[in-house]
């Protein structure tokens, strides 16, 4: 009789378990998004090639050589531009995605992979990478969401790793916020000057407060105060105010100017 009953146990758990699986397994993928896949919303010479993306700090470096290698790798990343022609950059209508592993149920734990090829409005297939692409799975049902993994081929092509962790519906959003030409611009003008913050040194003078223009670079022939931060090799500088000397800095305000780098056909770009 206690065989008997253990192996009743026994095929009662292997159905409990055999129930879980399917019932686990039953995930039902809504790719209505992709149909709206436009939702998505210069001549170009590459930058030199990088061979390994890797980087590892080491005490025998110094902070000059570990900070130009961590820029030469970012720099490699994003395509290098002379001139700029709308029609050739990304187009987020002419795109296209597809799904590699595409089957009518998944697992909890699955990775879903999506393959995204960039086209600009020539209809060309693109032949550099560079994009920033936003990529999520969402259930507004459940109010769930998770970001996808994007891996770029700098050729044109992305794959889209998203890991399901849930059951029932979910559904892809792709959102192209920068074509690599906006990138490159944006990374072309983060590196041409330090106009775009405005910095003023407060300094005090006996017992009262006095003002002064204060930045990485200031264009002036006037004397300056010099700071400097020996540990990361930074150099900052001030007007020198009269009859002030360069100790009584007590604080630093900073605040954004209307300054720009891009010219008025840059800007299509982020319209």
């Amino acid at each position: 009789m206690f065989k008997s009953t253990r192996k009743g146990y026994m095929i009662m758990l292997c159905c409990t378990v055999i129930i879980m699986v399917v019932f686990i397994c039953i995930i039902r993928i809504n790719f209505s998004q992709l149909s709206n896949f436009h939702v998505l919303n210069v001549k170009s010479l590459l930058a030199p090639a990088c061979g390994h993306i890797g980087y590892i700090i080491t005490e025998s470096k110094t902070i000059d050589q570990q900070i130009a290698e961590i820029m030469t790798l970012m720099n490699c990343t994003i395509p290098q531009k002379d001139t700029m022609y709308f029609n050739e950059t990304t187009s987020a209508i002419d795109s296209k995605a597809i799904i590699l592993n595409y089957k009518p149920n998944y697992c909890l734990g699955d990775t879903l992979i999506v393959q995204v090829e960039m086209f600009n409005y020539l209809g060309k297939r693109k032949t550099y990478g560079g994009d920033f692409l936003q990529a999520r799975i969402f259930s507004p049902k459940l109010g769930a969401g998770a970001s996808g993994r994007i891996k770029d081929f700098n050729n044109g092509t992305y794959h889209i790793y998203f890991t399901l962790f849930w059951k029932g519906s979910v559904q892809i959003s792709i959102i192209l916020m920068h074509p690599s030409e906006g990138v490159s611009l944006l990374w072309k003008g983060r590196n041409m000057g330090y106009n775009y913050i405005s910095f003023t040194g407060k300094f005090l003078n006996k017992n009262q407060e006095v003002h002064t223009k204060c930045g990485f670079y200031l264009n002036s022939q006037q004397e300056k105060c010099k700071y400097l931060d020996r540990k990361y090799r930074e150099v900052f500088y001030c007007i020198k105010l009269p009859a002030v000397p360069c100790e009584a800095f007590i604080s630093l305000n900073s605040q954004n100017t209307r300054y720009t780098y891009l010219t008025n056909a840059n800007k299509t770009l982020f319209s």
